[in-house]
């Protein structure tokens, strides 16, 4: 189980790294296509440190906090014809595709409990799937952390003069520290796992027809405010 659970972390982080790659590209873009990190091939994005060490030394520790990271996609904003607004929107698709990973597993969860198609379902699978929703609302929340370099910084990084801006992320890995410092404490991470439980409680308590015109939504909007140009990104293997 416990490999079982590193390997669909890895699985999210990357999917998560692709996302912010490919709205970059749709927004004009091409660092990350050029570079082949437009792929859902783990191995362009694995990190040694982040998606092997990480996960491993907290499944050992018995841990309920399970996370990790891939490489980051290098975004160029130049390329951009509202730097501020579409670096927002970049950084907002990582959290939004494990939010919308996470729909799509319940959805599977349900169709497999209610089809007869599906007569072997055991609890062991259950749990697999429920461990990959839990694995990647965990993943979505830890990004929406409003402190460099996380994701959810750039919800008010843009608001900010470039010249500060510039200096916060110079310093950007003191921003991981002191999250890392926080989500140490037990009081942070009882917080922590109030949330990520009640957002895994609501998506499992969801029916099936609801989660499935959500899943749209969220892939509608989400191609609406970026922007979308009509054609989907070749996946590169």
């Amino acid at each position: 189980m416990s490999i079982m659970l590193i390997l669909m972390l890895i699985l999210s982080v990357c999917i998560h790294e692709w996302a912010h790659g490919y709205v970059a590209y749709l927004l004009g873009d091409k660092t990350a296509f050029y570079l082949k990190r437009l792929s859902l091939n783990p191995l362009r994005h694995i990190d040694v440190v982040g998606s092997l060490l990480v996960p491993c030394l907290l499944v050992m520790s018995g841990t309920q906090f399970v996370f990790g990271w891939a490489k980051p996609v290098p975004v160029n904003t130049q390329y951009f014809k509202r730097p501020n607004y579409d670096m927002l929107l970049v950084a907002m698709a990582g959290p939004l595709v494990n939010f919308l990973l996470a729909i799509v597993m319940v959805m599977i969860m349900k169709f497999m409990i209610y089809s007869s198609f599906f007569v072997f379902v055991t609890d062991s699978m259950m749990k697999v799937c429920l461990f990959f929703v839990y694995i990647n609302v965990v993943l979505a929340i830890f990004n929406l952390i409003p402190i460099p370099p996380l994701d959810g910084s750039y919800l008010f990084l843009h608001l900010i003069p470039l010249k500060y801006r510039d200096i916060i992320y110079q310093y950007s890995i003191f921003g991981l520290l002191l999250v890392v410092c926080l989500l140490s404490l037990s009081a942070v991470q009882s917080l922590f796992h109030m949330g990520v439980n009640k957002i895994v409680s609501f998506l499992v308590s969801f029916k099936l027809g609801n989660l499935f015109y959500y899943a749209i939504f969220l892939l509608f909007f989400s191609f609406y405010t970026i922007g979308y140009k009509g054609y989907f990104m070749d996946l590169i293997i």
